[in-house]
């Protein structure tokens, strides 16, 4: 599979990079309410904890089980010529990593050099979703080494949309040093940090995240998650179009949505089951702890 050749009509990929615990699960499926949308959840983790059976489907079932899941990675397989799910690991084993991103914002080029078989991967996820009927892609990896790696995809980055949400630094602290159970998951929690610890990631993954943005030929939508949740329409509208947001606002705070088949996340993914998310103005505490101040 090469990189330069087109597959055919492609998608739209809306991808959005964040630190986790912003509010980038629940973005995702409002994001992918129109029809002939969807939603993959984290991507990137599709290839170790999904195919490895440590993070199953929202809807509950293994990944290699699941009825969207399944004929989408048997077409990947295909159009690599794979022989088997355990090939398409290994060539996850060969995306980018945190610590490459500084030489590779430096030589976006080094991408395509160094990662070749992860690149052709992702391609391959992205015309299988296509050829399944999806025309719009919503990719919430969050990763800002993942944004690079898939603006160096000519097929993706011909219709690739940005959004870096942001939620507040006190509110992302708050919500890591939380208990969350996780259904989907085999650990059956969510992993927690201390405040100090998240708000060194907030710092750096946010700063990341524009080191990258600053190598693309469109600027991303940024997106504060305080705003969205307390008022969806106009920040859904900046994304996806008037007239697509209100095909699937049924209240100024409700979102009409479709089961969802994420992988890995937030648990939240776990309530598209219900048809509808309700948004509430984000109200955790907006206050840093002493040490965690002084340093922002």
């Amino acid at each position: 599979m090469r990189l330069g050749a087109s597959g055919g009509p492609g998608a739209r990929t809306i991808y959005v990079a964040s630190l986790g615990r912003s509010g980038s699960t629940v973005l995702s499926s409002c994001l992918a309410a129109p029809a002939g949308s969807v939603a993959i959840g984290e991507a990137f983790y599709l290839w170790s904890r999904g195919l490895s059976g440590r993070s199953r489907c929202a809807c509950l079932r293994p990944v290699t089980e699941c009825p969207f899941w399944r004929p989408i990675l048997e077409r990947v397989r295909e159009l690599l010529g794979a022989a088997s799910l355990d090939d398409l690991a290994a060539r996850g084993e060969h995306a980018p990593r945190l610590r490459h991103l500084r030489h590779l914002v430096r030589r976006p080029e080094r991408v395509e050099r160094d990662h070749l078989p992860y690149l052709e991967l992702r391609l391959a996820l992205h015309r299988a979703l296509v050829e399944a009927g999806h025309d719009t892609i919503v990719d919430s990896s969050k990763r800002p080494v993942e944004l690079l790696a898939l603006s160096r995809i000519p097929e993706i980055a011909a219709d690739l949309t940005t959004v870096h949400l942001v939620r507040h630094p006190a509110r992302t602290a708050a919500s890591w040093s939380k208990p969350k159970p996780d259904a989907s998951r085999v650990e059956g929690a969510l992993h927690r940090i201390g405040p100090t610890s998240s708000l060194a990631w907030w710092y750096w993954w946010n700063r990341a995240i524009r080191s990258v943005a600053a190598t693309l030929p469109e600027p991303p939508i940024e997106l504060h998650w305080e705003d969205v949740s307390a008022d969806p329409g106009p920040y859904l509208g900046q994304v996806l179009g008037s007239e697509a947001r209100d095909a699937i606002l049924i209240g100024p705070n409700q979102v009409r949505v479709e089961p969802s088949h994420q992988v890995d996340g937030n648990p939240v993914k776990l309530d598209d089951a219900t048809g509808t998310i309700d948004l509430r103005p984000d109200d955790a505490p907006a206050r840093l702890p002493t040490v965690a101040a002084i340093l922002l």
